[in-house]
């Protein structure tokens, strides 16, 4: 008797246990009454040869790891270097005064244009709340601004450093990687 699937009603599907190298397998059978002889189980080791490694080997996945470990804070760190994500906007009423007194401010001529036309075209009832979610938004506050083609340009610079020191590493013997590799650590952005 065969199931909607085509597989007999009577089997039942196979049993794997895995541990290790070590692993037990039911065989596919139909199911039967009492002694079932045609249940077989199987147990057998599975073994990878492999030879052991070089200690030039280990030396290059150790140069390796370094430079991984210090790729990722140096690109963390030119995220601040370069002010990608300064807020300059003053955080309480005295200093937005002091900052509107003092004209620590400029406004984004075409963002304003855009906000002046928005207001135009709403009705007399209603208010207009901000952008962004910030009635500040199109006010360039005074501080450090960000620095979007200089961090550009550093990560170009940082991936181009990155590969040359991964080159050098995997075809230089471990004492020219490990120079590169502290080279590239010394390494700040312009």
């Amino acid at each position: 008797m065969w199931d909607a699937y085509n597989i007999p009603v009577n089997w039942i599907a196979p049993k794997s246990i895995s541990l290790g190298t070590l692993k037990e397998t039911t065989e596919m059978c139909p199911v039967q009454q009492g002694n079932n002889p045609m249940r077989s189980i199987e147990t057998y080791a599975n073994a990878t040869v492999t030879a052991p490694k070089s200690e030039e080997s280990i030396q290059r996945e150790y140069l390796l790891d370094r430079l991984m470990s210090a790729y990722y804070p140096k690109t963390r760190e030119m995220v601040k270097v370069f002010n990608l994500h300064v807020d300059n906007t003053p955080k309480t009423y005295k200093e937005l005064i002091e900052a509107i007194k003092k004209g620590k401010y400029t406004l984004d001529e075409k963002i304003t244009k855009r906000i002046d036309d928005k207001i135009e075209d709403m009705d007399d009832d209603e208010c207009y709340c901000g952008d962004h979610g910030s009635p500040f938004y199109g006010i360039i506050w005074d501080g450090p601004q960000p620095d979007q083609k200089g961090y550009e340009a550093a990560i170009k610079d940082i991936d181009k450093m990155y590969r040359a020191v991964k080159d050098t590493i995997m075809v230089s013997d471990a004492a020219e990687g490990l120079k590169a590799l502290q080279k590239f650590e010394a390494w700040m952005p312009k």
